[in-house]
């Protein structure tokens, strides 16, 4: 059964949005009143005979020129004040200057173009568009409104109109850096990666400092997964801007995805040192601890980044999971409950959700919430996987046969031997359903050991005294009876069962009968989560042997040892999962593990 961890995509950042006043600032200064004042000299030096008409006719254009003069003067100061709004992020304010500034000056471009901005600063995209329209019908061949108009089409996610305008504008004005930039953005979103690369390079060819565009060119390349030159493009923003908090957090994504997990938190720290409100640099070394196994460090990072955003769905979910694993089942549910208020499309938190229950025994919540994932995505092959995995436990084998074939036309990688199970059992149930019902589980134990073991079975249900009955039924009965109690509970939903059944006098035998039970060892793993331990290393050549041992976290510590085998540096697949191997200060450590079913 697998869960879903859900990441977000490297943080996007340009300069999308340009104020040709910021570019031509000096033009501010000119305007009607430097035409007017040389005209009117050239005019009084004119005929004697007729300088009274003239001078009575130029008074009343003097008249005219200045009230125009003075409106000028007036959308200009509104346009001005409005930007200084805008940049103090004050937008309605600014909204409202350049509202003033169109009303004494309805044709004022630059006021349209301002505005837009502002509106695109508040997120009101449809607003933004309809006034870089309005500019672009003023003044066709001004490239400023195309590249922001392209902009707004690209935060919505019309990629394709964000190119067409994109390629106005710089067919308007080939040296327009911040234009490839934009569209570079655009294809690398697309999914056209070298096309967006290729966009980049333009943009840094007219521009060679520009910061933005080496960090959107390693974005392109980490998605590209060639994460050297990824880390390049970063060290290179980071080399112009040792500020630039996202370039940090981005960086420490692309370490992540290489498993250099002590060099992606150090970049994480990093960004929050700059910027200690950044909420997605704590979602995202959260991630790291999860996957170190530091499920409390993960879960502070989480609970940091709802504290600057609690609207961050993926948070909840991924704080669910990191409650999941430390066996805080009502907390993880409690998470992603509130994922799912936020967003009710989040396919990954309904799967997650049904691993939660499945793992309580809940077996008709978990199957809903896969119901619900594959609703939304129908080629969630970890979904069907899971899905057939709970209608297994529920001895439906035809339904789980039928989800586990799903999976793994999907790609999704099943057990040779869980596959080989599965097909038996589901044969079994048809030959069964041919000749009679088939009987409950309380049945089959009677068929199947020829006693009558009701009362036996029954005493193992959940009530006060669970504990106390258990322990004189396994004094009584041997380590194999134990067991059929500790496989029937699971199947019977009742898996705080497991817990009591930790506390047995003959543990050892115990376990070694049900260490090879797949079924329970996936509610063991969840349950306690192994504390492991190197007790020792030998080296063959490069390769390290290392001997690890397993300790549940229970009332009754519970041993067992993982594997003795060639280990490499880093991690190494065992019988039983993945070990995670860190060395600190000379000696290998255990720094993670992840059951392999």
């Amino acid at each position: 059964m697998k869960s879903t961890l859900r990441f977000l995509r490297p943080i996007g950042r340009s300069l999308l949005r340009v104020d040709p006043e910021r570019a031509f600032a000096p033009a501010l200064k000119s305007g009607r009143s430097a035409e007017v004042a040389p005209k009117l000299w050239a005019l009084s030096n004119g005929s004697t005979s007729i300088i009274l008409p003239i001078i009575l006719f130029f008074l009343f254009s003097s008249a005219s020129a200045q009230q125009e003069k003075g409106e000028s003067r007036d959308a200009e100061f509104y346009n001005n004040r409005g930007m200084v709004y805008r940049d103090k992020g004050q937008y309605d304010q600014a909204i409202s200057d350049f509202n003033k500034a169109l009303e004494i000056n309805p044709r004022f471009v630059r006021a349209y173009n301002n505005r837009g901005i502002a509106y695109g600063k508040k997120g009101q995209y449809d607003q933004a568009i309809s006034d870089y329209s309005k500019a672009l019908g003023i003044n066709p061949r001004f490239a400023y409104p195309y590249n922001n108009r392209g902009n707004a089409y690209w935060e919505i996610g019309q990629y394709d109109r964000a190119i067409s305008d994109l390629n106005k504008a710089l067919e308007i004005n080939p040296s327009y850096a911040e234009a490839y930039n934009n569209r570079g953005m655009a294809y690398r979103d697309k999914g056209q990666y070298d096309q967006g690369i290729s966009d980049f390079n333009k943009a840094l060819e007219i521009n060679p400092m520009f910061v933005q565009a080496y960090y959107n060119r390693g974005m392109a390349y980490g998605r590209k997964s060639q994460y050297d030159q990824a880390i390049s493009d970063y060290n290179k923003a980071l080399g112009i801007n040792p500020r630039f908090a996202e370039a940090y957090n981005n960086r420490g994504i692309v370490h992540y995805y290489k498993g250099q997990y002590d060099q992606a938190i150090s970049d994480y720290n990093k960004a929050l040192e700059i910027n200690p409100r950044f909420a997605q640099a704590y979602y995202n070394r959260g991630i790291v601890h999860y996957y170190k196994g530091q499920y409390d460090q993960a879960i502070s990072d989480y609970n940091k980044a709802l504290e600057m955003n609690p609207r961050f769905a993926e948070a909840y979910n991924n704080r669910g999971m990191a409650y999941r694993h430390k066996g805080q089942y009502d907390q993880a549910i409690s998470d992603y409950n509130k994922a799912l208020e936020i967003n009710p499309r989040f396919v990954e938190a309904y799967n997650n959700r049904g691993i939660v229950y499945y793992y309580k025994g809940q077996y008709d919540q978990s199957i809903s919430d896969f119901n619900k994932a594959l609703e939304l995505d129908p080629r969630f092959a970890e979904a069907y996987n899971n899905r057939g995995s709970a209608y297994y436990l529920k001895r439906e084998y035809d339904k789980s046969l039928e989800d586990i074939k799903k999976a793994q036309d999907l790609g999704y990688k099943i057990p040779p031997k869980f596959l080989d199970d599965l097909r038996k059992a589901s044969g079994k149930e048809e030959s069964q359903k041919a000749r009679r019902p088939t009987p409950s589980t309380l049945e089959q134990e009677k068929l199947r050991r020829g006693a009558d073991v009701e009362s036996e079975l029954r005493s193992i249900k959940i009530t006060e005294d669970t504990s106390k009955a258990y322990s004189k039924a396994t004094e009584e009965k041997s380590a194999v009876d134990a067991f059929l109690k500790f496989h029937n509970a699971l199947y019977k939903d009742d898996i705080s069962t497991v817990k009591t059944h930790l506390v047995k006098r003959d543990v050892e035998k115990f376990y070694s009968i049900f260490h090879n039970d797949k079924n329970v060892l996936i509610a063991l793993r969840d349950l306690y989560p192994p504390e492991l331990k190197v007790l020792g290393e030998k080296r063959e050549g490069e390769e390290v042997i290392v001997s690890v041992v397993g300790e549940f976290k229970s009332d009754k510590p519970l041993r067992f040892v993982i594997e003795e085998g060639k280990m490499k540096p880093k991690y190494s697949v065992t019988k039983n999962g993945l070990i995670t191997m860190a060395k600190e200060e000379g000696q290998w450590k255990v720094a993670g593990f992840s059951w392999r079913w």
